[in-house]
């Protein structure tokens, strides 16, 4: 359980990123949605580059939410797409009251990109992340994986 100075911090971190994802679009354009992706996939690459390496979809999924302790809850539903039940930026956004749109906040970019660096370094393949479908429930995402 978070004392209450660490859930004051939890909550003030969420207001920030919330923050920088609102005004880096209106500053940057739809520039921005690229700009983290690119952002987001060198830093999951760089993240998973210790990690044991797999040729294996669910098993570099599950190497993958080992590294970042279990934040999503991921559903494969074929080689090409997954359904995320459970997401950082659906929490900050059911927290903070923000509207995500049906395809996705432009923090979800940015996580989008973590995760598919994170299965490009662990999987040894190009990967690329795009949402499908951004739901108040859950979100699907097609996986693009490139030899």
């Amino acid at each position: 359980m978070l004392s209450g100075e660490e859930e004051a911090l939890k909550d003030f971190y969420m207001h920030i990123l919330a923050a920088i994802s609102e005004s880096l679009e209106k500053i940057v354009g739809p520039g921005s949605r690229a700009l983290l992706y690119a952002s987001g996939k060198e830093y999951g690459e760089k993240l998973t580059k210790p990690v044991e390496k797999t040729s294996n979809l669910e098993d570099a999924i599950k190497k993958l939410l080992e590294v970042f302790h279990s934040v999503w809850e991921i559903e494969i539903k074929n080689d090409d797409q997954i359904v995320v039940r459970k997401c950082p930026i659906r929490t900050l956004c059911q927290r903070l009251n923000i509207e995500r749109g049906e395809k996705g906040m432009l923090l979800c970019h940015y996580v989008d990109g973590i995760f598919a660096g994170a299965l490009s370094g662990i999987l040894g393949k190009t990967i690329e992340v795009k949402i499908i479908k951004s739901a108040p429930v859950a979100c699907m995402k097609n996986l693009l994986i490139k030899d």
